[in-house]
């Protein structure tokens, strides 16, 4: 077990490792001939929407600079840039905590994805009492809290008591299992972009929106 001691060296360790590498990015880039390196953090949804343009941008502006980009979890990146190991993060429906800055980005309704043989894949708008007889395939609350909140309410509020079927760590898992048959699986749009055999992406009607945001370490 770590003492005391140990325990309050650890935040201080974790800045000096993102330091040094840090550090060691950067002499990689200015003997490339490079101006240095910035590293990104962007949640899942947005890798299929913002993220990309925002990268871009930031190396037409920068041209030489080393970009680190990294897909995390929303409380993961919040996380990261509190001990300063991410520049910046894109995450979703993050509350204001106390070191970190947050801009709003762009809201997006929530749809939901199914099987393509399902009796709904046709419909042109899904209800959230349409759904009151399927298995749900949900991200775990600790990868997306807010939004995982979101699908329970959205669904209670229409006296729907959601039947979790599985969770998946990531988007690739859960529309495998929505193409498997598994469960209906309700998203955050833009991860319509995604082109999943079997898998069809349909509109929720009085669908609740979430909000993607820029996030940064404020000092």
């Amino acid at each position: 077990r770590l003492t005391k001691a140990g325990e309050a060296l650890i935040p201080q360790a974790r800045r000096v490792l993102a330091d040094l590498e840090r550090a060691v990015f950067h002499c990689r880039a200015v003997a490339a001939g490079g101006v240095g390196h910035l590293k990104v953090g962007s949640i899942g949804a947005a890798l299929n929407s913002v993220t990309p343009h925002l990268v871009h941008g930031i190396r037409e502006r920068v041209p030489g600079l080393v970009v680190q980009l990294t897909q995390m979890d929303s409380p993961v990146q919040l996380a990261a840039l509190h001990a300063g190991e991410l520049d910046f993060g894109i995450v979703r429906a993050a509350e204001p905590v106390a070191g970190i800055a947050l801009e709003d980005l762009f809201s997006e309704p929530m749809i939901v994805a199914l099987s393509s043989d399902h009796r709904l894949a046709a419909v042109d708008r899904v209800t959230a009492v349409d759904l009151s007889e399927e298995f749900f395939v949900l991200w775990p609350r600790t990868a997306s809290p807010l939004f995982h909140d979101q699908v329970l309410a959205y669904c209670r509020e229409a006296g729907v008591e959601p039947r979790i079927a599985m969770e998946g760590a990531d988007i690739e898992t859960q529309l495998g299992l929505v193409s498997a048959g598994i469960g209906v699986s309700p998203q955050p749009a833009s991860f319509a972009n995604l082109r999943r055999r079997n898998v069809t992406f349909r509109p929720l009607a009085d669908a609740p929106t979430s909000t993607v945001q820029l996030a940064w370490r404020a000092t």
